[in-house]
């Protein structure tokens, strides 16, 4: 078998790989795979836009690894870049560069080092974690092609996107940059307490410690112990300190005595869920709702609609009906705004109306956080973000069941990309 990838680079067309025998039910259309390019033998994270069986009469690389469980992406995103390469002359790799978060486009020149501070347990990783962890111990900043000459090409860079992933290893990128991973601490109680069902023992221990003792009792009315079982058996500690005001000398002394446990846990960066304020749209007024009507029976023949109006004419209550209406259809609503700054006052409105599953999406989020809003954008129909709000590059993102583009200020000159290549305007893109 073979398969039709992109690679990110300004090159024209895309390659043909073959698909070694291991990798055949791995590989398919939308996923990242791991490729050796050019004399160099450098690697490279490219896309999969087809396979095919049909054999290749040049001769041929084996792609290396895959990278992803299921596809980043699918098939109208990849006829996206297709038309964004045509109509903007570049090649689909430097689209390919511009459509996904940098982190995700690993190549051998990202240096790799050990993250001490994720807290992970050596031991618990298997064995050939602990041979990718021990050989960047030994070689801090280490690139991937040097890495592969330790312990060849095919080392297996799955299970090091694994150890980035989980922030063991980080690259270079994202040691430089401010951003930390997002992390919380969450508590629940020792193995050796839960053991002890009357918990008498342990409220003896803590008899000289009213604190540490109430502390006790108040995680156990917050977990619903009914004597046999919890509802809940682990809390995150920062709110269960501030639910029941105590001191983090208390808490450092019910987790050295054996008390509580402590687990690290990822905490997104993405405000998901229902809020429980959600607030039902205003009442239009009739030109208005003139407006909205006109809207409607334009969209039956037309897949654009120019709506004018000056500054505070209330065209965010239409837009507002509107995406309610496709919401209620199991859409998703991309939201195009100019400049970064109107986000915020724009996300606290939206919000007021639709509660926190909304997306925001712009360059000046990290690399973390721009895989995250990724990833769920294109999540199951029960994970998925409904709502982006997001600036130009957001035209990028992988929606699933995309039904409504809202383009805010749509004359706007911050839509136009200017370089790198492509320089495309987002307008214009979100329409075609």
């Amino acid at each position: 078998m073979y398969a039709e990838l992109i690679l990110p680079l300004a090159a024209p067309g895309t390659f043909t790989y073959s698909i070694p025998g291991n990798l055949q039910s791995e590989i398919q259309a939308g996923k990242r795979v791991v490729v050796s390019f050019g004399r160099g033998k450098k690697l490279f994270t490219a896309l999969v836009i087809r396979t095919t069986e049909e054999k290749c009469e040049l001769e041929t690389k084996d792609i290396l690894d895959c990278l992803d469980d299921e596809p980043i992406l699918g098939e109208k995103s990849i006829e996206f870049w297709n038309w964004m390469s045509q109509y903007y002359m570049c090649s689909i790799g430097e689209v390919m560069s511009a459509a996904l978060p940098g982190i995700m486009n690993l190549t051998s020149e990202t240096s790799l080092s050990v993250n001490d501070k994720s807290g992970f347990n050596y031991s618990d990783l298997d064995q050939k974690s602990r041979m990718l962890i021990d050989i960047l111990d030994k070689n801090p900043g280490i690139n991937i092609s040097e890495l592969a000459r330790f312990i060849g090409k095919s080392f297996g860079i799955k299970k090091l996107k694994e150890l980035v992933d989980s922030q063991i290893v980080v690259g270079q990128e994202e040691l430089s940059e401010k951003y930390k991973v997002k992390k919380s601490e969450w508590i629940s109680l020792s193995d050796e307490v839960k053991s002890n069902v009357n918990l008498d023992d342990v409220i003896l221990k803590l008899s000289r410690a009213p604190k540490q003792l109430e502390a006790l009792m108040h995680f156990i009315e917050m977990s619903g112990w009914d004597g046999e079982r919890f509802d809940s058996e682990i809390l995150k500690k920062s709110d269960f300190m501030k639910s029941c005001r105590i001191s983090p000398a208390v808490m450092r002394g019910l987790i050295e005595r054996g008390i509580f446990a402590v687990e690290w846990r990822n905490e997104s960066r993405i405000n998901t869920g229902t809020s429980s304020e959600v607030h039902p749209p205003k009442t239009l007024n009739d030109l208005q709702l003139r407006i909205l009507e006109q809207i409607n029976r334009q969209f039956e023949e037309k897949n654009v609609v120019l709506l004018q109006g000056v500054t505070s004419s209330g065209k965010t209550e239409i837009y507002v009906q509107l995406i309610e209406k496709y919401l209620e259809a199991g859409k998703q609503v991309l939201y195009l705004v100019p400049e970064i700054a109107l986000t915020k006052q724009l996300i606290q409105r939206l919000t007021h109306y639709f509660g926190n599953n909304i997306g925001i999406y712009h360059s000046r989020l990290s690399q973390q956080e721009r895989v995250e809003v990724w990833k769920k954008v294109n999540g199951s129909a029960s994970d998925r973000l409904s709502i982006v709000l997001g600036a130009r590059s957001a035209v990028f993102l992988p929606f699933r069941e995309l039904g409504l583009v809202v383009i805010d200020e749509e004359h706007d000159r911050s839509y136009k990309q200017q370089d790198p290549a492509p320089r495309y305007m987002a307008r214009d893109s979100a329409i075609l």
